[in-house]
């Protein structure tokens, strides 16, 4: 019989238990299975268990395509972003795979950036460039979506990426924009291109809660929203101007010209994604507002908004009405009043003129039509009444005022002057 002391004994227990540890462990991965390294949750360093141990991917020909796998692969949505030279940090040990998945037909952006550069093609085992004859947006859709992008931005041409060097697979190509794949557009294999007409496009994601206005105009339409990987539309119960504010904010204006309800700009396809959204204004994204997801609505029922800018040097009339007001300017990002020190019809004469009346009827200071808050831009104004802009008359951005000073305004028309001396 063999006798050991307690010590030997526990180390046996031990040993066979890490062999017993490690077996199992190794048993709970499968081969292909891929990991993210020294990164966080959703991002980092490849790697994949291969033959019983884990190992790395060389970055040779890695790209936004190889990416949208790996991400898919682990349970994400999309790829942001495709990574190279170790930029998360070196692995160690083996290097299982290099030369990643070069396949008919795919493509590669480069001389740009992650989502923008020159389009190049694989073809017959080389990798080469497409020709811009006939390059529009339509192509550029169907790149931007065949390499894991939500949308293109652009599509550009003459070089503009610099230029490729070796074969032009492809020339005169022509896509509707629903092809899957460049190839699948009509094009031709013949070319009487150089590389100064090299085609490239701009790509880009879509984030969760973008806002886009569709089938109106550049500052106005129906509004849709990016949820859970789809755009879909927003039900006008309870839309208003607080919640067309926000989006218009959102958006990038300064502010909501109005809400739209009744389909307005037409009525939507898809999803209906928000219902009952009640914004007070300030918030800084539509999904800040309170809202429902669930809804009773048809797309005849989808909001809209109408946005605008603010341009420097803008005017509006406050506290009074639609002739009349506080003087405020738009200065530097922001809404401020002008100080009433010199203030005299000439002046007024600018204001009216450039709100686009005809006349003015009355210079009025003192805060005639109420104190305002925040700035005082303009103070000392002198205009000899012929200026086109406020701005073009002499004054001064440094003042001794309180907004108890507010300069103001009334205004009119020729025709209701003359309509009110003929009464």
């Amino acid at each position: 019989m063999l006798i050991m002391n307690p010590p030997a004994f526990l180390y046996l227990i031990f040993l066979f238990s890490s062999i017993l540890y490690k077996s199992s462990a190794q048993d709970s991965y499968y081969e292909g299975q891929l990991r993210l390294e020294d990164g966080n949750a959703t991002a980092g360093r490849v790697e994949i268990f291969f033959n019983g141990e884990w190992g790395t991917v060389c970055d040779d020909l890695w790209d936004i395509s190889d990416a949208e796998v790996v991400c898919r692969q682990l349970g994400f949505d999309r790829a942001l972003g495709a990574h190279s030279v170790a930029f998360v940090s070196a692995g160690t040990g083996l290097i299982h795979l290099a030369t990643v998945g070069t396949t008919k037909g795919q493509l590669r952006l480069v001389d740009g950036n992650a989502t923008a550069g020159r389009v190049e093609i694989f073809l017959n085992g080389e990798w080469g460039t497409v020709c811009d004859d006939q390059w529009d947006i339509s192509d550029a859709e169907v790149v931007c979506r065949q390499l894991g992008f939500d949308r293109d931005l652009g599509a550009l041409s003459v070089g503009f990426f610099s230029e490729g060097t070796g074969l032009i697979h492809l020339d005169d190509v022509e896509c509707s924009g629903s092809e899957s794949s460049l190839l699948d557009c009509v094009h031709t294999s013949d070319h009487n291109c150089g590389h100064g007409e090299d085609a490239g496009v701009s790509c880009t994601f879509f984030d969760e809660g973008q806002l886009r206005l569709v089938d109106g105009n550049a500052t106005a339409g129906r509004v849709e929203i990016f949820l859970n990987g789809e755009w879909g539309t927003v039900c006008d119960d309870l839309w208003d101007i607080s919640d067309a504010e926000v989006v218009c904010l959102q958006l990038g204006f300064d502010r909501a010209l109005g809400a739209h309800s009744d389909a307005f700009f037409s009525a939507g396809t898809g999803l209906i994604h928000l219902d009952e959204v009640q914004c007070s204004g300030s918030e800084s994204s539509l999904l800040d507002c309170a809202y429902e997801t669930f809804h009773n609505c048809g797309h005849n029922e989808d909001a809209g908004v109408s946005c605008a800018s603010f341009d420097e040097g803008q005017l509006r009339l406050v506290d009074g009405n639609a002739t009349a007001g506080r003087v405020e300017i738009f200065l530097n990002g922001e809404w401020g009043t002008v100080c009433d020190d010199l203030w005299d019809i000439s002046d007024a004469e600018v204001v009216c003129r450039q709100l686009g009346f005809d006349r003015a009827l009355g210079a009025h200071c003192v805060a005639f039509f109420s104190e305002g808050t925040g700035l005082i831009h303009l103070d000392d104004v002198e205009c000899s009444g012929s200026e086109s802009s406020l701005l073009d008359c002499a004054h001064t951005t440094v003042h001794n005022c309180g907004h108890n000073e507010d300069a103001g305004v009334s205004c009119t028309f020729i025709d209701e002057l003359t309509s009110r001396c003929l009464a």
